[in-house]
Formats: structure tokens, C-alpha cells, sequence
């Protein structure tokens, strides 16, 4: 199969035997070369069109390796973000535990036990806490929310309610510990008389 610089050294034999032949075929022949003329620019252009895609699909595939390292890289980041997230919010639970019984201490009552994880039914309690005050046995039901939200304190009722009639005791109180509790959440849970701590 001949080249495109082949047939163009054909092409110019063929015009410049055509140039011989008479002033028709010198006319035909000036025709002729500056079709040849125009093809050659148009190869060149098409050779150079032919380049640039090709370092163009190189470039596309380096931004596709590229990309799907970064994606492996977010993912990556991701899974220790939540791994992150888990162990702060076991911290701020435990925290927030502790602070709760120092809490129910300040307010005169005497800690005889507690249990963090408790459960009734199929509801999880974060801490319940059995505690003696004047003689008498109150049971306090908390709820510990890094950024607790209106549903949250409406949870926590429901849990005091469950634990008041499973555990048949007379005395069930509602706590709410936060770390981050914006205003209308802590009058609304002050509102339905739940104790509200802040770490």
C-alpha cells in the first residue's frame, strides 16, 4: 500500500507530464497542483489533528489512573472519618455518663448503682441510674446526644415511659446529656421537665 508522500511524488510526476502535453493539460495540471497542494496541507493538518488526539487520550487516561487513585485516597479518608467519629462519640458518651451521675450527686441524691447500655425490649437506654434521695428511690432514665434535636427529647420521653411501665417503678425521671444543645432544644426539653446537662 503506498504511502500518502508516495502518491504525492506520483501525483507531481503526473502534473509535470500533463504541463508538457499543451496549454489545456497545462491548465489541467495547475488545477491539479494546487488540489495537491491543498491535500498536502490537509495531511499535514490531519497528521497533526492525529498527534493531539493521541496525546490527548494519553493525558485522559493519566486523569482517569489519577482519578481513581484520589477515589480509592476519599474512600479511604472516609473510613477513618467514621472510624473517628465512632471513637468520639464513645468518648462523649462516657463523658457525658460521668458528668450525668456527678449531676444527679449535685442535686442531693445518692448513687446506689447504675448501668450504662441498659436495655428494655428493644430500646436502648445510654445510662440508667438507681439513686436514693430523703429515703426515696428515683430511677433516672438518660439519653446522651452529641447534638440532640427535638426528636431526640421525644425519644428520651418515650424511653421513661417504657422504663416507668416495664420496670414498674414510681419514680422514672428523664435526663438529657449534650454536648452541643442549641437554645430551642433545651427549653423544649426543660418544657417536658427533663433534666438537661452540658459538657
Amino acid at each position: 500500500m503506498a504511502t500518502s508522500f508516495e502518491l504525492g511524488d506520483e501525483v507531481r510526476r503526473q502534473i509535470e507530464w500533463l504541463r508538457e502535453q499543451g496549454p489545456l493539460a497545462q491548465s489541467i495540471a495547475t488545477v491539479l497542483s494546487a488540489i495537491l497542494k491543498a491535500l498536502t496541507s490537509i495531511n499535514a493538518h490531519l497528521e497533526e489533528m492525529v498527534a493531539r488526539q493521541r496525546d490527548f487520550d494519553e493525558a485522559l487516561q493519566g486523569l482517569r489512573e489519577r482519578t481513581g487513585s484520589i477515589e480509592e485516597q476519599i474512600g479511604e479518608i472516609r473510613s477513618r472519618l467514621g472510624s473517628v467519629e465512632l471513637t468520639m462519640g464513645a468518648v462523649a458518651e462516657a463523658m457525658l455518663s460521668r458528668l450525668a451521675l456527678e449531676s444527679i450527686r449535685e442535686e442531693g441524691y445518692h448513687v446506689a448503682r447504675f448501668a450504662r447500655n441498659y436495655r428494655v425490649d428493644e430500646e436502648d437506654i445510654d445510662l440508667l441510674v438507681w439513686a436514693v434521695k430523703n429515703g426515696e428511690e428515683s430511677l433516672f432514665v438518660v439519653e446522651v446526644k452529641t447534638r440532640p434535636k427535638h426528636g431526640d427529647v421525644g425519644s428520651l420521653l418515650a424511653k421513661t415511659e417504657l422504663v416507668q411501665a416495664k420496670l414498674a417503678h414510681p419514680r422514672v425521671k428523664p435526663v438529657l446529656a449534650a454536648v452541643y444543645l442549641g437554645r430551642e432544644v433545651e427549653a423544649y426539653a426543660r418544657k417536658k421537665n427533663v433534666m438537661v446537662i452540658r459538657l
